[in-house]
């Protein structure tokens, strides 16, 4: 009987944790195409669509930004600003602009602008994602 609590409770656990996507399907006139998520750069609003950066290749995706982001795994992904989310483990640096706000630079030499809403959470994850990756 035990054993078959344990395995109720892991199949409701499974059932009741968040699925996030692994890939985006882009329709580029009339030719589908999977992109995985792990290949993501940064999204950008793009009106009623977001464009996904994917190496040197952009893809518009119809589906407004804060729809897409509630779909992606937020371990792996955060807002940073009301128009871009990042793909967290593509940024190399996180620091203070010239006109008094934050920028970001992304592994592939892209920049983008933080809000300053969103200063404080992105310092706070880049942060414990560098210290979990700093040799011991």
């Amino acid at each position: 009987m035990r054993g078959k609590k344990n395995a109720l409770a892991n199949g409701v656990r499974e059932r009741t944790a968040p699925k996030y996507i692994e890939r985006i399907v882009i329709d580029r006139k009339g030719k589908w195409r999977a992109v995985s998520v792990v290949e993501i750069y940064y999204i950008l609003a793009a009106g009623y669509c977001a464009e996904l950066h994917v190496g040197e290749d952009r893809f518009i995706v119809r589906e407004p930004l804060h729809l897409l982001e509630r779909r992606l795994d937020p371990r792996a992904f955060m807002r940073i600003h009301q128009s871009s989310i990042i793909r967290l483990d593509r940024v190399s640096e996180f620091f203070p602009a010239d006109s008094g706000d934050h920028e970001i630079v992304l592994t592939n030499g892209t920049r983008l602008p933080v809000g300053r809403s969103r200063r404080d959470d992105l310092q706070r994850r880049f942060a414990a994602r560098w210290a979990e990756n700093a040799p011991h």
